[in-house]
């Protein structure tokens, strides 16, 4: 397999996981809309794992462009320069790619906004109650008591 080819299979492989992590953000905002915050949660740590799989297939794709000695251009000059039998296979995985990144982009940004809907009502109310904003290290439990540094995974700031 050549460098090209290489490219063009880690292309598909990258267009592959982001239709894998666009499921998983579809069902983060599904979540973010229905409240169910063990199911965002779950969707988080899922990212997670995730994100480790996109490093490993930016790091061949950089490798690739390395051994091309192309790691200064952008994929569309790679795609130009290409040999003519190579460059309909490289455009169609690049193509793909491309139409995935904006779908997950998409999706991200929805669940993005539900979310920050979802934190800035939890705010409002908490701010309605104690007539003060909600405070980053502070949560409260079922019975309404204030607990310093909460440690579950969405306590974060964000």
């Amino acid at each position: 397999m050549n460098q090209t080819e290489e490219l063009q299979k880690v292309l598909t492989e990258t267009s592959a996981f982001l239709k894998e992590i666009s499921v998983v953000e579809e069902e983060k905002f599904q979540a973010a809309i229905k409240n169910h915050i063990l199911v965002i949660e779950d969707c988080i740590k899922k990212e997670q794992a995730l994100l480790l799989r996109s490093k490993g297939l930016e790091q061949k794709r950089i490798n690739i462009q390395k051994a091309m000695n192309a790691e200064d251009m952008t994929l569309k000059q790679i795609i130009a320069n290409a040999a003519p039998e190579e460059k309909e296979g490289l455009q169609a995985a690049f193509l793909e790619l491309e139409k995935n990144l904006k779908i997950y982009g998409e999706i991200y940004n929805r669940a993005k906004t539900a979310i920050e809907v979802n934190l800035h009502r939890i705010n409002a109310e908490v701010e309605a109650l104690t007539g003060s904003p909600l405070n980053g290290n502070v949560a409260y439990s079922v019975q309404g008591e204030k607990t310093q540094n909460p440690r579950t995974f969405t306590s974060r700031k964000v």
